[in-house]
């Protein structure tokens, strides 16, 4: 399965302290490669690179957006586990989810909470 909106906001804890993930509208099979999602500045902070970027070759022909991938889900999952332990979103120093688009796309990470 590949969730292809992973981020801190759609993580919980049920009443039994168990783990759950939401907003599973985007969840699809990886088996069923005809979904796509359209990518947002809102969530740019989690999307992986190779999502965002123009320039990297595209297996779906939809106008609405390159396909997600297990790849790109585990890049989600980093920047939340970067997200959970500082405690703030990544690159918390930038006002403007746009500006995330160009430092990811330039290879700029967050920065790790020191410990």
């Amino acid at each position: 399965l590949v969730h292809g909106d992973l981020r801190g906001s759609n993580i919980f804890l049920n009443y039994g302290g168990k783990v759950v993930i939401a907003d599973v509208g985007m969840v699809y099979i990886t088996d069923t490669p005809e979904f796509t999602m359209m990518q947002s500045a809102a969530t740019a902070r989690w999307t992986a690179p190779e999502l965002m970027d123009p320039k990297v070759p595209r297996q779906s022909t939809s106008i609405e957006g390159p396909d997600c991938t297990t790849q790109s889900d585990v890049f989600a999952f980093a920047m939340t586990i970067v997200q959970i332990f500082s405690e703030a979103l990544p690159f918390r120093h930038v006002n403007n989810d746009t500006t995330c688009i160009f430092l990811i796309l330039r290879g700029q990470r967050p920065e790790l909470p020191q410990y």
